[in-house]
């Protein structure tokens, strides 16, 4: 319910994102746009994607995961050394640990945001082949790469 804002950030980086802790908001970054070239079609299934995350709840789902992940490295790095190399090298294994646990959360996310994406871009009587344009230039803009373990997006 309420008035949703679509926040328009002045960063190169192409991106787009919604989040639990300012919502009704979906920002997208001016990188996206320009760099890709979006036609309204194609920004309207981005968007679509976005708002499916919250309409599925992926926000909140990973906040608990994220809480315990740092909660762990909280109590680990107080057990370290906390001025020696062993905290250092600690808190890289942790950071690294948690991208590998909530990676594979984010993938299916990402697979289901499109799904439900595609519907309601569709139902907004937007051409939902701008849909495979934009993952074709977004496929392009990350250099064709096979999906990493710690990425949050599949290619």
């Amino acid at each position: 319910e309420g008035k949703w804002t679509i926040v328009l950030s002045r960063s190169t980086e192409i991106n787009a994102f919604v989040s639990g802790v300012s919502p009704r908001k979906i920002f997208v970054y001016e990188g996206l746009i320009r760099r890709l070239d979006l036609s309204e079609d194609e920004l309207a299934m981005i968007l679509g994607h976005e708002l499916s995350h919250v309409i599925l709840g992926h926000t909140e789902e990973l906040i608990p995961v994220s809480a315990i992940i740092l909660g762990t490295q909280l109590v680990m790095m107080s057990l370290v050394d906390p001025l020696g190399l062993g905290s250092f090298i600690f808190d890289q294994v942790v950071s690294q640990m948690g991208k590998y646990m909530t990676a594979s959360y984010s993938r299916a996310h990402e697979h289901e945001a499109d799904e439900l994406g595609l519907l309601l871009t569709s139902m907004a009587c937007f051409d939902i082949a701008a849909g495979a344009l934009v993952h074709g230039k977004l496929d392009h803009a990350s250099g064709h790469r096979e999906t990493q373990l710690t990425d949050s997006h599949p290619s």
